[in-house]
């Protein structure tokens, strides 16, 4: 289960999806980069992990027009909103959300994980 609200009061502005299967909350990364020197070898820097690298992809199978119209008028009209899953809550940045194949997929960026 997932649940969606904007972080201000909006009457349509909250939605739960019960049926996310395929949805992605899980990849985790860290920040760095791999450099080769002159000497041959590498050189790693690691930046570290933050959770405000991470994406949140919920997909819904066969939604329903309601479940479109929320995740389109999220992204037209909000720039933060309060995701809640399996991995926690956060603060994210609405990107995109797109239908095709009878599957809809909105894409969310964590700006910050709201427990501990």
């Amino acid at each position: 289960m997932i649940a969606i609200a904007t972080p201000t009061y909006d009457l349509s502005g909250h939605r739960i999806f019960t049926r996310a299967e395929n949805s992605e909350f899980k990849q985790v990364s860290r920040r760095g980069t791999r450099t080769k020197t002159l000497d041959g070898g590498i050189s790693i820097y690691d930046g570290g992990y933050s959770d405000g690298d991470r994406t949140l992809n919920i997909v819904q199978y066969n939604p329903t027009e309601a479940d479109y119209n929320f995740c389109k008028y999220i992204v037209q009209y909000y720039s933060e909103v309060v995701v809640s899953c399996v991995e926690g809550i956060f603060l994210c940045w609405p990107q995109t959300t797109n239908i095709k194949n009878n599957e809809l997929t909105f894409t969310l960026l964590v700006k910050e994980k709201l427990n501990g």
